[in-house]
């Protein structure tokens, strides 16, 4: 769990967890001391956070019982009564910029993942109920409002969440990266206008002109207008992200110096010191982010003199790759596979060598039943998401976590990014779905080499055939 600074942030915490679906209406909630270990925040900053939940309506006291219980966030009775903009900043700040996107990522992400038409139903209601109680009190703007509006009735159109992920995973890192400078700031900007340019041009879209046309209308004010504050307070450790993005934005920044600038085998990297001071990071990301890159076997470490060296750029198993337009943006598919070998020996040091026989049976239905035609198609996203997923949810944190994060960050943003083509028009391919049934039971055996070997051949695969059929759309990983 993350370190939690100040009361904004177990604020926004203990009203995730609710969103999440840990509580519901009167259960019993930890009390402050249980809530003072459990965050590990000192004693008024509990006590103070408690006070605006219980003046918010979200706990009520039962002094009597001494306990403390929690109300329906989803109630609209509840929602109609709770003062969405009381004069507390803090409590302002969370209704104005968290709302709308815990309310929409909440939909999507659990939308996609409901079999159950009646529960998909369900799922949709709430959410639109969340939205219009927010249009109601003048506190979404109205334009945001009806593009919200539009995802959510297109919640099971895999084509228009893969376009939202992609937008929100950038806005957020936009908002969230610290001292960017002005220059930063437009080239950033600039990058995204090019790439939603050439989208919206992309004969793909063309069965969702209406959508784009709010879409594009969305956009323009989110980064024409004072409304990009909306964005400007969301969280990176919301639901539909992961945590130590700190840690995985470094990576990507360091990869991509060290290809703008042509660096070639035994050039020297700057030391962990040096990184801190160049971009504002502790030393432990730092070192994280090293220690990660090493393992990989991008970079080397000269123990004796401290120095930090650049190990295989011109090693032969990427060289046709970047054969011709090198770029930064190619490199993450690569860093992909071989962590993926990575993960097969770490995984054997853990105690628990197998999975519980439930998560294989879920990977098994996911893989033959909703996701069948997806593997079929190859699209990128199911290969690492099945491959990866489970293991991470249900293994101890620790050495393989980090890897996770790494290896999800450049194949999530290949997918968001040349997955559209993908989609729809890659060939069928049995051998990459043979592989990944493969891969499933030798987890299920507790086989972890057998694993990442027929993992890693699956991803090999569908990367020949990436390179071939989305040249032009490969921007894998790059944070620009």
């Amino acid at each position: 769990m993350k370190t939690i600074r100040n009361r904004k942030e177990l604020f926004s915490e203990i009203l995730k967890s609710f969103y999440q679906g840990k509580y519901v209406k009167g259960e019993k909630f930890m009390t402050q001391m249980e809530a003072k270990e459990y965050y590990q925040v000192a004693r008024p900053t509990v006590e103070k956070v408690y006070k605006m939940l219980q003046d918010e309506g979200f706990l009520i006291s039962k002094r009597h019982l001494g306990s403390i219980v929690t109300f329906d966030l989803n109630n609209e009775e509840h929602m109609s009564k709770v003062p969405l903009y009381k004069n507390n900043p803090e409590v302002q700040d969370f209704y104005t910029y968290h709302f709308p996107i815990l309310a929409l990522s909440r939909g999507i992400h659990e939308g996609l993942r409901c079999s159950n038409q009646q529960q998909l139903e369900e799922i949709k209601k709430e959410t639109l109920m969340l939205l219009q109680s927010l249009e109601m009190e003048k506190k979404i703007n109205s334009l945001v409002f009806s593009w919200c509006i539009k995802v959510i009735s297109n919640i099971e159109n895999p084509f228009l969440k893969n376009i939202l992920e992609h937008y929100l995973n950038r806005v957020i890192y936009f908002n969230n990266k610290k001292n960017m400078t002005q220059e930063e700031k437009v080239n950033f900007k600039r990058n995204l206008r090019k790439y939603f340019s050439n989208l919206f041009e992309s004969p793909i879209t063309r069965d969702y002109d209406e959508f784009f046309v709010e879409f594009k209308a969305f956009y323009d004010v989110v980064f024409h207008t004072p409304e990009a504050l909306l964005f400007s307070k969301i969280d990176m450790n919301s639901q539909i992200f992961y945590e130590d993005s700190q840690y995985s934005k470094l990576i990507h920044a360091l990869l991509v110096s060290i290809h703008s600038k042509g660096m070639k085998k035994g050039d020297v990297l700057p030391t962990i010191a040096e990184i801190c001071k160049l971009y504002n990071v502790s030393e432990k990301t730092a070192r994280n982010a090293y220690d990660v890159l090493a393992k990989v076997g991008l970079i080397i470490r000269r123990q004796r003199t401290g120095t930090i060296l650049v190990a295989q750029l011109n090693d032969e198993k990427i060289r046709e790759w970047t054969a011709r337009d090198f770029k930064a943006q190619k490199v993450g598919l690569y860093y992909t596979l071989e962590t993926l070998k990575i993960l097969g020996k770490d995984f054997l040091s853990f105690e628990t060598k197998k999975l519980p026989k439930y998560v294989i049976e879920d990977m098994k239905a996911e893989l033959y039943n909703q996701h069948h035609d997806a593997i079929h198609t190859n699209a990128p996203y199911f290969v690492t998401d099945i491959l990866l997923t489970p293991i991470i949810m249900y293994l101890p944190t620790g050495v393989l976590q980090k890897y996770y994060f790494y290896v999800h960050k450049s194949s999530a943003e290949f997918v968001n990014i040349c997955g559209l083509e993908l989609w729809f028009r890659i060939e069928k391919n049995e051998e990459v779905y043979a592989l990944i049934i493969k891969a499933i039971e030798a987890l299920d055996e507790g086989d972890a080499e057998g694993f990442a070997d027929y993992g890693f051949q699956a991803l090999q695969l569908n990367t020949n055939i990436i390179m071939q059929t989305c040249e032009e759309g490969l921007r894998i990983g790059a944070k620009k």
